[in-house]
């Protein structure tokens, strides 16, 4: 059996559960305006090389979250002044401070509560974001100049 009689069978077993035709078809038949060029692909360009450079973001995001824990830096004036700011909110404040602290004062909970936010909640909400901004795109189509 040759290769591409392999690789025609292997299409066809995805193409029923994946309609992998009806994708290719709508993606290649949509309307481009003449007037569009490299700088209205920039969005998506930046998306393929946060993809591409994934690995290289959370390795130095590791090294760095490992040298603020080695070094303390957490436990500074920045992150006392920064978390202490919705104290002056009457009845909440206090409650709230003690929310984003992890504790009553700033400590290894603060860290472990500032690197969640920074990697899944962050992350999730550009995710998000990025999704309905392309499906938003896809919908209306790309515009005219102004």
């Amino acid at each position: 059996m040759s290769v591409s009689t392999y690789l025609n069978k292997v299409y066809d077993w995805l193409e029923e559960p994946l309609e992998i035709y009806a994708i290719t078809d709508d993606i290649t038949n949509k309307y481009v305006p003449p007037h569009v060029n490299i700088f209205y692909c920039l969005g998506g360009i930046t998306l393929t090389f946060h993809r591409w450079s994934a690995s290289m973001v959370v390795l130095m995001m590791i090294l760095y979250v490992f040298r603020v824990y080695l070094t303390g830096r957490f436990k500074n004036l920045a992150v006392k002044i920064v978390t202490s700011i919705p104290e002056a909110i009457p009845i909440i404040g206090s409650p709230l401070v003690e929310l984003l602290r992890g504790s009553s004062s700033v400590g290894q909970f603060t860290l472990t509560r500032f690197y969640s936010l920074h990697t899944f909640v962050l992350s999730l909400l550009i995710a998000v974001f990025t999704l309905m901004y392309f499906s938003m795109i896809r919908k209306q189509g790309i515009f005219g100049p102004l």
